[in-house]
């Protein structure tokens, strides 16, 4: 049967602490590079975090003391708290151990966000920041902090429709292990209604970082494929995106570059383009002239 769980809570002294920020500002001075909390750089929550947390829920092996704490959490109604959300122990699985967990996110949240997220520091985060107070605003580690994020992703309430299916098929597809814990075997739970977060709302769908479109913004728009490693090679080697090859779109020559870098126009450069082809068809006939006289 279940068994009895207290969930640890920590209560809410400013609305601050649990405001998201919706554009992910924690950025390295390139604007692109996200920039991870730590000590030295307790920022607000990002808007990439909860991905992480229900990721690292994911990827927990299946016991009555996981079931009760996801129960807990997701049924937590008052809004003068917030839950503890990663457990110490969720850290120590042996799928966030492994390499490929990070690698996953270099993808996932770079296509999401229009961002550089970095395989070392994601790693620097789950292992080291997620648990530390000095890491979180007011001294209350992130593990708290996301919880109501986290909420809302699993709930797929808000601009988190849809949210947490993508993710589950997202590690899936990339040969993470990982669950669905929403598969419980005896009965349904029940869903509390997540704080109440004060969002940028002015700011908040006028933002190009995170409008919906394809790989980009809240939700990856179904249908949406991600490019293979041959896909990405074709994309380097042509400078056309695949999408538009599949569509007709004939790449540059970059022979004709390098003539048009060394002062030629569009005009001269077709010239030797016809000029070379019409000496190579002269000289296959030569061959095949000699070629029969032989």
């Amino acid at each position: 049967g279940d068994i009895e769980y207290v969930i640890n809570v920590v209560a809410v002294q400013n609305s601050e602490l649990i405001r998201a920020d919706t554009k992910n500002s924690s950025r390295k001075p390139d604007g692109v590079t996200c920039h991870v909390p730590d000590p030295t750089h307790p920022c607000r929550l990002q808007l990439w975090e909860p991905y992480v947390a229900v990721a690292i829920l994911l990827c927990q092996p299946p016991s009555k003391h996981f079931d009760a704490h996801l129960k807990s959490l997701l049924a937590h109604k008052d809004t003068h708290t917030i839950c503890e959300t990663i457990l110490p122990e969720f850290i120590t699985c042996e799928t966030l151990q492994r390499e490929r967990f990070y690698v996953f996110w270099n993808e996932y949240l770079g296509q999401k966000f229009t961002m550089i997220f970095r395989e070392e520091t994601i790693k620097d985060y789950v292992l080291h920041c997620t648990l530390d107070p000095q890491c979180g605003p007011g001294g209350v580690p992130r593990s708290y902090l996301v919880s109501p994020l986290v909420q809302q992703l699993i709930g797929g309430l808000g601009v988190f429709g849809g949210a947490y299916r993508e993710l589950y098929e997202a590690m899936n597809d990339s040969s993470i292990p990982c669950r669905d814990i929403l598969d419980f075997p005896t009965e349904d739970i029940d869903i509390g209604v997540a704080v109440q977060l004060r969002w940028d709302d002015s700011d908040l769908y006028d933002d190009p970082a995170i409008s919906i479109k394809p790989f980009h913004g809240w939700m990856r728009i179904g249908g949406a494929v991600t490019l293979r490693p041959r896909d990405r090679l074709m994309e380097q080697l042509t400078g056309v995106k695949i999408e538009d090859l599949l569509n007709g779109a004939v790449p540059i020559s970059p022979r004709k570059e390098e003539e048009q870098e060394d002062g030629s126009s569009d005009e001269e450069g077709h010239k030797f383009a016809l000029r070379d082809v019409s000496k190579a068809k002269k000289i296959s006939a030569r061959r095949k002239k000699n070629k029969d006289a032989e």
